[in-house]
């Protein structure tokens, strides 16, 4: 029972998105798809969107 909790897990943890080896955001399961936060400036003008797809 404890083992289906941790698979859970896993699949909610978040994608970081990196480009040239440094990190702009991640990407974390939300509703139908996945949601994009922001965590550098060149990154902020896409910060909120939803994607169906990874």
């Amino acid at each position: 029972m404890q083992e289906n909790s941790l698979d859970r897990a896993k699949a909610h943890k978040p994608i970081v998105i990196e480009v040239a080896g440094e990190p702009l955001g991640v990407v974390v399961p939300h509703e139908a798809g996945y949601r994009f936060l922001a965590v550098r400036l060149p990154a902020f003008a896409i910060d909120g969107q939803h994607f169906r797809n990874r």
